[in-house]
């Protein structure tokens, strides 16, 4: 959906605050929160796919995720709780 507003195929989307967040899309779009009576937060779950082809690069991402560094991350971005 940032590629719509990017390339100017589209004026407004509704998307998770993450995409917002990344240095490829910031520099086009302003998120703005919805009030969470209207769009509840969601558990963030993370799995390794059974068909990836980095199975230790996969296993060590889901490691640090899961790290008091990882989690602290997430919430700095307003992921985590």
């Amino acid at each position: 959906m940032i590629f719509a507003l990017k390339f100017k195929e589209a004026d407004v989307t509704i998307n998770w605050l993450a995409a917002s967040l990344t240095p490829e899309s910031s520099p086009y779009v302003d998120a703005l929160p919805i009030d969470e009576k209207y769009a509840q937060k969601k558990k963030l779950v993370l799995s390794i796919l059974r068909y990836t082809t980095n199975l230790t690069m996969a296993q060590r991402f889901l490691d640090y995720a899961s790290s008091p560094e990882g989690l602290s991350v997430f919430s700095s971005k307003g992921l985590g709780e």
